[in-house]
This record gives C-alpha cells, sequence and structure tokens, in this order.
C-alpha cells in the first residue's frame, strides 16, 4: 500500500503546484485544479480515509491528514476553480478605468489621498460580497463531509491530525493579545494619525494597509535593489543564487497575477517558484524575503526524502524558515549592512517594522479566535459577526461583516502561522546564541541546510527542540516586539 500511495502523493503535488503557479501567476487564465484532483481521486476517497485510519503504515497521521483534507476539498473542487477564474477575471473601476479585482488592490495600498482609497475598497469588497454565496455553499459542502466522515464539526476534523491542542494554544495566543495590547495600541494610534490622518476607531482595514506600509521608507527601498539585496544575503550564507538553477524567481508584472506572493514547490528539491507582484517599497522586500526562507526551506530538501517527508506535514515548519528572512528588516544590523541605512534610520525602521510584525501576529490571533469559533459552531450565518467583532478587538479596525469568508484559510492554517512566529523568534536567538549578534555566516547557513535538508519531517515543536527549546515560548517574541 505505502509505495503505490508515496508515489501517486509526489506527482499529485507536482501537478497541483504547477497549476496553481501559472494561474496565480496571471499566465494561464483558468484554474484547472479540479482534473487534477480528479485523476487522483482514490487518493482522497472515503474508502482511502477509512483504510489509512485501520492501516500500520508508517507516518500514518501525515497520510490520514492528507486524505481526510483532500476528502473535504474534493467536494468543492469545481466551485474553487470557477471561484478563482472569475475572481482573476473581475474587473473593477479606479479612478475612472477597468483595471483587475487583483491589482486594485496594489493600487489602493498604495493610494495616499482616503476618499480615493477608501472608494477602490468599497469597489473590491462589492465583488467579496458577491461571491459570498458561493463561498458560503462551498463551505456548507465540506461541512457536511467532515459529518460523514463521524466527526462532530471541523474543528475536531482538524484536531485529529494537528500536532498541538487547538484550546490549549488559543489559550496562549489569547495570553498573547493581553500582554501586548498596551503597547500595541498606543503605538498603532500614533501610526494611523500620522500616516492615514484617521483615529483608531474610526479607521479602516485599508486605513491600517496604507499606514503599515510605512512609505516614509521607500526611496530606502528601490526595486531594482531588492535581487542584488537577495543575493548578497544569501552569498553570506554560503548560498548562489545565481548557481541555484533548480530555484525560479518571478517578479514579473501581469494583469492578472495574484497580489498575494507565494512559493510554489513544483518538484522538491528540482523546481522551485517564487512569486510576487511587486508595489513598491518595503513590501516588496520584506514578501520577497518571506517567500526565499519557503524557498531555500524546499531547494535544500534531501532529495533521497519519502515523499511523505519533502511533500506533507505541517506548511508551518516551512513559515519558520520564510519568517526568519523576512524579520531580517527588523534587524539594524542587516538593515546598514545590506540596505546601506544610517545609524538613526536604520533604528527608527526597525522599531516600525517591529510594529507591523505585532500588528500581523495580532490579526491573526484574532483570525484563529474567529476560526475556532466557526468551525466549532458551523454557523455559517453568524460568521460575520463574529469575524468582524474577533478582528476588531485584535487590531482595532473597523472589519467588515462581509470578508468573514474571503479572509478564511482552510486547516487552521492561522494556527500554523501563530506557531511559526512564535517559533521564529526561538529559532533566532538561537542563531545569535551560536553565531552572534549578525547571525549570518557561513556556518549559520550550514546549521540551516540540516534543518532544510530534513524537509517537513519535523514538526515544529521537533524543530525547535534540535535549535535547543523544549517548547513554544511566547515570551521570546514578546520580548523582542519590546513588550
Amino acid at each position: 500500500m505505502i509505495e503505490p500511495l508515496r508515489e501517486k502523493v509526489e506527482k499529485l503535488n507536482e501537478e497541483m503546484n504547477r497549476e496553481y503557479y501559472l494561474h496565480f501567476s496571471g499566465q494561464k487564465e483558468t484554474l484547472e485544479l479540479s482534473k487534477i484532483m480528479e485523476k487522483y481521486r482514490d487518493l482522497f476517497s472515503k474508502e482511502m480515509v477509512e483504510k489509512i485510519k485501520e492501516s500500520n503504515i508508517p507516518e500514518k497521521e501525515r497520510f490520514l491528514a492528507f486524505s481526510l483534507r483532500g476528502y473535504l476539498e474534493d467536494a468543492v473542487k469545481e466551485d474553487v476553480d470557477q471561484l478563482q477564474t472569475e475572481l482573476a477575471g473581475r474587473k473593477v473601476k479606479v479612478n475612472g478605468e477597468e483595471v483587475s479585482f487583483y491589482y486594485a488592490r496594489v493600487l489602493m495600498v498604495n493610494e495616499p489621498e482616503r476618499e480615493k482609497r477608501r472608494k477602490i475598497y468599497l469597489r473590491r469588497l462589492e465583488v467579496v460580497e458577491e461571491t459570498n454565496g458561493k463561498r458560503k455553499e462551498m463551505w456548507r459542502k465540506e461541512y457536511e463531509r467532515v459529518k460523514e466522515l463521524g466527526y462532530k464539526n471541523y474543528t475536531e476534523l482538524c484536531q485529529a491530525t494537528y500536532p498541538v491542542k487547538y484550546k490549549d494554544f488559543l489559550e496562549k495566543c489569547e495570553k498573547f493579545l493581553e500582554n501586548t495590547e498596551t503597547l500595541f495600541f498606543d503605538r498603532f494610534e500614533n501610526l494611523l494619525r500620522r500616516e492615514s490622518r484617521v483615529r483608531l476607531g474610526e479607521a479602516e482595514p485599508h486605513d491600517g494597509a496604507f499606514a503599515l506600509k510605512l512609505r516614509e521608507f521607500d526611496e530606502l527601498f528601490p526595486r531594482e535593489k531588492l535581487i542584488p539585496t537577495v543575493e548578497k544575503f544569501l552569498l553570506s550564507l554560503g548560498i548562489d543564487l545565481k548557481s541555484q538553477h533548480n530555484v525560479h524567481i518571478d517578479l514579473e508584472v501581469r494583469e492578472r497575477k495574484h497580489p498575494r506572493a507565494f512559493c510554489a514547490p513544483v518538484k522538491i528539491p528540482d523546481k522551485i517558484y517564487l512569486n510576487h507582484l511587486p508595489a513598491g517599497g518595503m513590501e516588496d522586500f520584506a514578501t520577497t524575503l518571506h517567500e526565499l526562507g519557503h524557498v531555500e526551506h524546499f531547494a535544500w530538501t534531501e532529495r533521497e526524502l519519502a515523499p511523505e517527508y519533502k511533500v506533507l506535514g505541517l506548511d508551518g515548519v516551512s513559515e519558520v524558515y520564510a519568517f526568519l528572512f523576512q524579520y531580517l528588516l527588523e534587524d539594524e544590523e542587516f538593515l546598514k549592512e545590506f540596505l546601506g541605512f544610517p545609524d538613526g534610520v536604520a533604528k527608527r525602521f526597525a522599531d516600525l517594522y517591529k510594529l507591523v510584525h505585532l500588528y500581523l501576529v495580532r490579526r491573526y490571533c484574532g483570525k484563529f479566535r474567529y476560526e475556532m469559533e466557526l468551525h466549532t459552531e458551523m454557523d455559517l450565518e453568524n460568521g460575520g459577526k463574529i469575524y468582524a467583532r474577533s478582528l476588531r478587538k485584535a487590531t482595532g479596525l473597523l472589519y467588515p461583516e462581509a470578508g468573514y469568508l474571503d479572509d478564511l484559510d482552510g486547516f487552521f492554517y492561522s494556527a500554523d502561522y501563530l506557531l511559526s512566529w512564535f517559533a521564529e523568534a526561538q529559532l533566532r536567538e538561537t542563531l545569535r546564541e551560536k553565531f552572534g549578534r549578525k547571525w549570518w555566516c557561513e556556518e549559520a547557513g550550514e546549521f540551516l541546510k540540516e534543518l532544510w535538508g530534513m524537509g517537513r519531517k519535523y514538526t515544529i515543536g521537533e524543530v525547535l527542540e534540535l535549535a535547543g527549546w523544549k517548547e513554544v515560548d511566547i515570551s521570546v517574541l514578546e520580548k523582542e516586539l519590546g513588550c
């Protein structure tokens, strides 16, 4: 049973990631994941779920998690293709011109005039509202399959193969929100007033997005310096990006290109894509560094590893490495060495970028709280109220109820992200202890390559053990962010 299963899982991953990359990079008009899933449908059948449950195969939980997820996604595969194809082709009016739904977000976050920015925001929100009926029906189908499999609710199904207890972890996240509340709201209020000319309590998500771009520093992040900076940093770790023929970086601007940056590990470790739609300024560097962490993780994964260690397992493990690279931007020494920031400017930017970091972690704490309530009750009719209340409490921004399904990733990806944020701070501290304050050096590169080489074999907790920690400790990140 195990060998045919391994072979099919690896082939499916390759075909799905290739299709995902081509569509969301704007090179393919339609998304046709459903055709690929249909080809491998035996992997996601109810019979396969039961077969894995009753088996004694190695890494049984990895295969079970994969099959459970596939069984739910199989119910909505055509709907996903239709929705994403529709969104890629939708247009909204911006300043009298029609632009794509995706590119409108780039224009929105760069628009300094609040009324103009808000108009773009509302027009995008109209599209979200129009498609909510389709999204709601998709979630109903998934919830029905949860019941078919004998689980009480969606939360119970996901918990069955997750290594951390959601309820206990949510308590840690609530504690993080409590411990960082005063610092966050004081600093975020000041930033909103200065950048977006609006008070906390009146500010909407577009106001927050504009303020958190830190546009005053844009000239210090010129687009032409992006790839040279990345290359120089990787060389400090002993990695020559120009010689990595298995790595492909796509920064081309295409009308249908999705604004959300991503890494597509089409064939691990031989064909890894980084896709990003440049929006200008600091954000380009942050998102590229983040996705580069994923890219290097998959590019250095040992080819001989069993497929379950290359393509199955928690996505959060790779997020630890992505955050490690991204949050170099809150390191004054990195800013001075690789971007030429003067001392005072480096300190000011690093402090502000820590606020961006804190906002995002708090936002995801709010998302996780919302998802726990939504997926435990499976109450789609009241989901909007739960979403708006939870996100507003965590960030202070007036999140709209209409966004509750558009801003919802499956299988508690918010928990993966949060675990990764906390674990990254601990890994960073280990690197500093081992290799010094400016930890980026060839020895650190070798240390990271050893971790990367194991692909997704280890859980986040096991990665932390290898780095010298006993468990996830939220206080390390709190301290790093100034609490």
